[in-house]
């Protein structure tokens, strides 16, 4: 397969191959996954080519407006919707500031796609949009009316539910369980984030860049080495924990610790005693850059600890480097979810209740 190609912004992957109207068309991503990113069409009369680039530029690209709320777009598939209608499915990411961090990772965005009377796809100003319009189609009332829902798990069902994702291993009935104790999700404590293997963490992706994550958790440590509560999660080397504990007295308590590039720290000035309280309702905000940490005990949240820096959580800085050489990349977006640690190696359980994500934007 031959296909000519003027310049471009190179590392090309992703290609996907169409036959509309007597021509192959090649899709292609270009320029990596970051800012340069791209996807570019090249098409030939055979399937073997020589393809030729469309001599247009790239079908969808945000690298040269540095300035537009979604970059990073790249990665295309087209979908023929019938009707004459044609869209694109890519990747975009959503940048705090002008190229900023992304706390969300990648995500999937939506383009109308023209035909131009010579057979070449175009995108509105070849720029990834906001919004874009939809299709035509009757009113769906129940649609609308789960739109701006929020996410709550009750935990009722005999399994986790589709949002949920466990980190390294399957919800298995050795860590995970939703019959134990009806109505509850109990996590048998894992091993510390620093091992690869065997944590004990639940969780869901951010999905948006204001939101707010709650969980009700009912907790009996016995010794420092227990721990469990709530994560603001990116990978092993970048997290947040507002986690339950027991001080070196063996005291119940409320306490923040975080992990920036492999870097720990642990606000034991700033923790709470819980006394006898062993179920608390614990909170996290998200805003942006910003995240903040609560708690409640009754019907009043208080905060807890300063304000963190919510780009710990995003992708960009999640990508290190030794010696000029990858050592990690980031494209996945933060995680909020419930996590228990027992460094003992016993398993002592955690039980959460009446977990809920809600998007603010």
């Amino acid at each position: 397969m031959r296909i000519a190609l003027p310049p471009q912004a190179g590392w090309i992957e992703g290609p996907n191959l169409y036959r509309r109207a007597g021509w192959y068309y090649l899709l292609t991503a270009d320029g990596g996954t970051g800012y340069d990113h791209q996807v570019t069409v090249a098409r030939s009369r055979t399937l073997t080519g020589p393809y030729e680039r469309d001599p247009h530029g790239a079908l969808i690209t945000a690298r040269h407006h540095p300035d537009l709320a979604l970059q990073k777009a790249g990665h295309g598939s087209l979908v023929d919707a019938g009707e004459g209608l044609w869209y694109l499915a890519y990747l975009v990411a959503r940048p705090e500031g002008r190229r900023g961090p992304c706390v969300l990772g990648r995500e999937t965005a939506l383009a109308p796609v023209a035909w131009t009377d010579d057979g070449w796809p175009r995108v509105p100003a070849g720029l990834p949009a906001l919004e874009v319009p939809a299709p035509d189609r009757p009113a769906d009332d129940s649609e609308v009316a789960r739109a701006g829902t929020d996410e709550a798990d009750g935990f009722d069902g005999p399994v986790l539910g589709p949002q949920w994702s466990t980190l390294r291993r399957p919800a298995s009935s050795d860590w995970v369980s939703l019959t134990v104790r009806p109505s509850h999700l109990r996590l048998r404590g894992g091993r510390s984030p620093q091992s690869l293997t065997g944590p004990s963490l639940v969780g869901r992706r951010v999905t948006s860049a204001d939101g707010a994550f709650e969980a009700t958790v009912e907790y009996r440590p016995r010794s420092f080495q227990h721990l469990a509560g709530i994560t603001a999660y990116y990978n092993t080397r970048n997290w947040y924990f507002l986690h339950v504990t027991a001080d070196d007295e063996g005291r119940t308590v409320l306490r923040v610790a975080g992990c920036d590039r492999g870097v720990l720290s642990v606000d034991e000035a700033g923790g709470v005693s819980l006394g006898e309280v062993r179920r608390l309702r614990l909170g996290l905000d998200l805003r942006g850059a910003v995240l903040r940490f609560r708690y409640a005990t009754g019907d009043d949240w208080r905060p807890l600890g300063p304000p963190l820096d919510a780009t710990v959580l995003s992708d960009e800085h999640a990508e290190e480097f030794e010696d000029g050489r990858i050592r990690a990349l980031g494209f996945t977006g933060a995680f909020v979810g419930m996590w228990a640690w027992d460094l003992t190696g016993g398993g002592l359980p955690a039980d959460f209740d009446e977990a809920t994500w809600r998007a603010l934007r």
